[in-house]
């Protein structure tokens, strides 16, 4: 009886070391000591044993158990051998529904960016937390040949943490093009980031004028600008305010200006098209003003330059048919252009005004979002009637 059990250990522990390599193929040094270990043990064993096994051999009812051992560990091997193929070559297949585990459309054209230098990745972590971080790191491995992934256990390289100035679990040093960055892979977006940035090292500027009650960037509020400004620096556009009376630095690849409710100065306005007329770029946001009170100086800079505000609100009847208000304005239907071309779901616009534009050589408009054409959607004039909840479309007001 004890023999049967010795042997049934031994055979126990080869299932085990098949599970291993399937489960946790980077413990290499561990698994093929454990395998070895085990063949040396089986030996052992088949020399004790040797008359034992002679005679259990040409029982029928074993010949078969043994038929069935070594048909279960070539399937073991199989899958062992397909395991170790899709490890050495990082494979990966994204089975979620969300696909949870893909990059995003951003973090792929980061990793098309790059050209025939090979950017190298060294992670430092703990060994438990190794495999977190490493899966996200092979996510951009798996898309280009030109990225490698190392290792560096900091609790056991001392000597090479501390060289390194290593001081949070997860952080990665990358090198490329022979510089060398570091972040802590926090997340997809922290990882992007540092590649964003890597390659792309003339960051843009982007310049927020301020002292007319703009809308603030900095405010987390319900009317605040924090979320637009966090998806502008995550594209590597760095963010600087801007006082109009002083002029326009050289370096604004863009000028935005946030929903102004106090007028403009004329040395301001005058900044503003000495900007354009040298091919400088301008983003404008207006709402509708309830209580009247318009910038008359900006206004008419705008109609200047072909754009005229009506202030007016815009009313979608749909809109309440896909679950928002009248107010809230729903965009289905986008027009070809680079701003648009990755948005498939619908936006929304509350509390809009509008403009039209006038047709200049001068200067050339491309619509890049169509809202309900009417009279499904229009411009309501009339605030008290929408106060009253009796707004329609009234022709040649409106």
């Amino acid at each position: 009886m004890i023999k049967i059990v010795i042997i049934f250990i031994n055979i126990i522990i080869y299932f085990v070391i098949a599970a291993m390599v399937i489960v946790s193929p980077e413990y290499e040094i561990f698994n093929l000591s454990l395998a070895a270990s085990n063949l040396l043990f089986s030996f052992v064993l088949m020399v004790i044993f040797r008359k034992y096994i002679k005679q259990k051999i040409k029982l029928r009812s074993l010949k078969s158990f043994f038929v069935l051992i070594l048909n279960i560990l070539l399937i073991f091997l199989i899958l062992c051998l397909f395991n170790f193929f899709i490890f050495k070559n990082n494979l990966y297949f994204d089975l979620t529904k969300n696909k949870l585990n893909t990059l995003s459309a951003q973090s792929l054209k980061v990793v098309k960016q790059l050209n025939r230098s090979p950017l190298n990745i060294q992670l430092f972590s703990t060994k438990s937390s190794r495999k977190q971080f490493l899966n996200l790191l092979h996510l951009y491995g798996n898309e280009s040949k030109l990225v490698s992934i190392d290792y560096v256990d900091i609790e056991e390289s001392l000597a090479v943490v501390q060289i390194n100035n290593v001081k949070e679990n997860g952080t990665i040093l990358v090198e490329y093009a022979g510089k060398s960055y570091r972040t802590v892979a926090k997340n997809e977006l922290a990882v992007t980031n540092l590649l964003i940035k890597i390659l792309t090292p003339n960051r843009k500027f982007i310049y927020y004028t301020i002292g007319h009650n703009e809308m603030s960037l900095n405010s987390k509020n319900p009317v605040g600008g924090d979320f637009l400004k966090n998806k502008i620096e995550e594209g590597n556009y760095q963010l600087k305010s801007l006082q109009l009376q002083y002029g326009i630095p050289a370096d604004a690849g863009l000028v935005i200006i946030l929903n102004p409710q106090i007028e403009f100065l004329e040395s301001e306005i005058k900044n503003l098209e000495q900007y354009l007329a040298k091919g400088g770029s301008l983003l404008v946001t207006i709402s509708p003003s309830f209580n009247g009170i318009i910038t008359k100086n900006f206004i008419t800079f705008l109609e200047k330059i072909g754009a005229t505000f009506h202030n007016s609100l815009i009313l979608d009847r749909l809109a309440e048919q896909q679950g928002a208000q009248a107010s809230i304005p729903i965009v289905n239907s986008y027009g070809t252009h680079k701003i648009t071309e990755e948005l498939n779901d619908r936006t929304l616009y509350p509390i809009s005004g509008h403009f039209t534009f006038e047709s200049d050589q001068s200067y050339e408009w491309t619509a890049i979002a169509r809202s309900t054409p009417f009279p499904g959607s229009w411009g309501e004039v009339s605030f008290q009637e929408v106060r009253e909840g009796r707004a329609s479309y009234n022709e040649g007001v409106d």
